[in-house]
C-alpha cells in the first residue's frame, strides 16, 4: 500500500511540475496555512453538434492507449421532423431515473452528461430503434461507467463516470452516423 501510495504521489508531483508555469520573479508566498494544490481533472467544455439522424441502435465502448471510447451509433434517419442534436457537459451527483426518480449510482471521480436530442425511440414499424444495454460498468483506465437516466420520446441521457485527470471530448471526424465522446487517460 505505501509503495502504490509513492507512486501515486510521485506521478501526482510529476504531473503538477508540468503544468506549473515557470517561476516569475515575484517572491513566493511565505504562508505556513496555505495547503499544496491538487491537479485537477481536465475541465469539461460543454459541447453540442448536429447529430446525423434521429436513431440511436448501438453503443460500443472501446480503450486505447490514450483514451476510453464510447461510440454512439446512429441508425438511418427518419422522415420525421427533428433536428436532432448531440451535446455533453459536466454534471455532478447525486443522480436518478428520470420517471422514477429512484437513486442511481454512477462509479467515478468526475462525471459527464451525454444527451441526445430530438431522437427517436422506435423505427417505423414500431419495433425499439436502441436494444442494447441501458448500464455498462468496463472500468477501463479512465471510464468506470455509463449509465442511462432517460430514455423518452424525444431525448436519451447518459452520465459517465470516470477517474483521472484527462479531458473528456468529442472526437473529430468520426465515422458517418456516429457521435463519439473520448475519455481521456
Amino acid at each position: 500500500m505505501t509503495s502504490t501510495r509513492s507512486r501515486v504521489l510521485a506521478l501526482t508531483f510529476v504531473l503538477l511540475a508540468a503544468c506549473t508555469p515557470a517561476p516569475s520573479s515575484a517572491p513566493p508566498s511565505a504562508s505556513p496555512s496555505a495547503e499544496p494544490s491538487v491537479a485537477a481533472a481536465c475541465p469539461v467544455v460543454e459541447t453540442s453538434g448536429p447529430l446525423a439522424s434521429d436513431r440511436l441502435v448501438d453503443i460500443t465502448i472501446e480503450s486505447t492507449p490514450t483514451a476510453d471510447i464510447v461510440t454512439f451509433v446512429l441508425g438511418e434517419r427518419s422522415s420525421a421532423p427533428t433536428n436532432p442534436t448531440g451535446k455533453f457537459s459536466a454534471i455532478e451527483p447525486p443522480f436518478s431515473q428520470s420517471g422514477s426518480g429512484e437513486a442511481v449510482d454512477v462509479p467515478g471521480a468526475h462525471h459527464v452528461e451525454i444527451r441526445l436530442e430530438g431522437m427517436l425511440l422506435s423505427n417505423d414499424d414500431g419495433t425499439s430503434a436502441y436494444e442494447g444495454a441501458f448500464r455498462f460498468d468496463p472500468n477501463l483506465a479512465a471510464l468506470r461507467s455509463l449509465v442511462n437516466v432517460d430514455a423518452f420520446e424525444g431525448h436519451f441521457t447518459w452520465i459517465g463516470g470516470y477517474d483521472g485527470l484527462g479531458c473528456v471530448t468529442l472526437l473529430p471526424n468520426p465515422a458517418p452516423n456516429t457521435f463519439v465522446v473520448s475519455f481521456g487517460h
